[in-house]
């Protein structure tokens, strides 16, 4: 419930942060920003001995790369609850907002697995040094970036 009504406030951040007025852009967001992330993901089909549809809890840590131009890579290390730890690249576009909201969708590749492709919204906050994102395309996780 209450990612949940963290993912529907999320919008309204932008416009009561202390940065009323400001206007963003693809270029708003570039460079390296340090991320986080944990929810509850659908296991990818294909991960062997574990039967499809199958969901876990994980934690992740990772780098994020914004060119400034609606383009990004990740590089992450996570831990799920059955899965075990993991190393991912992934590469994504992005769409930012005029009122500093936007969407990205990400396409996730491990090794011996077909990629995942999530789609999240996001809001970004602090004069562009932080990013809140949650991606509800494979149950629910929430995301933070920080430059």
């Amino acid at each position: 419930m209450g990612l949940a009504l963290t993912c529907l406030i999320l919008p309204m951040r932008a416009a009561d942060d202390g940065e009323s007025g400001r206007k963003c852009s693809n270029a708003t967001v570039k460079g390296d920003y340090g991320l986080v992330a944990s929810g509850i993901r659908a296991i990818p089909p294909g991960v062997p001995g574990i039967p499809p549809g199958t969901t876990e809890m994980f934690v992740l840590t990772g780098l994020r790369t914004y060119d400034g131009n609606g383009e990004f890579r990740t590089v992450s290390d996570d831990h799920g609850q059955i899965s075990g730890v993991s190393h991912a690249t992934a590469a994504g576009v992005y769409q930012v907002n005029a009122d500093c909201t936007g969407t990205a969708t990400i396409v996730v590749t491990l090794p011996g697995i077909p990629p995942l492709k999530l789609v999240s919204t996001f809001v970004i906050v602090d004069s562009a040094k932080e990013i809140k994102e949650a991606s509800m395309s494979a149950l629910a996780t929430a995301v933070l970036t920080r430059k």
